[in-house]
């Protein structure tokens, strides 16, 4: 969706024939917690808030038709999660985490598509 959003191309497809080709590797996604706050975070049945961060790191390579390397972009963002029971009554008014993270996915292509494009890569 980010690359079509970005209007720099023409088509955009999941496969097959293209002009450049972004090969796209996800990684990062292991989760950072505090075990003695995620105890205590059970034992208090979320009164004390606990923390869940990872750091996302998307690494693209863009290729030409003969799979020539053009160059490779490299970005990350810092994702937290927090559980608390007051959290609870904001819940209804927000989107779900699931929603929150894929915008960073995201925000993390178009910072990709936005460095390319800067660097004469597309």
């Amino acid at each position: 969706k980010a690359y079509t959003d970005s209007g720099l191309f023409l088509r955009v497809s999941s496969g097959g024939d293209a002009d450049i080709t972004a090969e796209v590797v996800l990684s990062g996604l292991e989760p950072r917690t505090n075990g003695f706050l995620r105890v205590l975070n059970g034992m208090t049945l979320t009164l004390i808030p606990d923390r869940i961060a990872y750091s996302p790191t998307m690494t693209t390579t863009f290729q030409d038709q003969q799979g020539t390397v053009i160059g490779t972009v490299k970005k990350s963002e810092d994702v937290s999660l927090w559980m608390e029971l007051f959290l609870l009554f904001g819940m209804p008014f927000v989107d779900g985490p699931n929603a929150k993270i894929e915008s960073v996915y995201y925000d993390l292509h178009r910072a990709t598509i936005s460095q390319a494009y800067a660097q004469g890569m597309i």
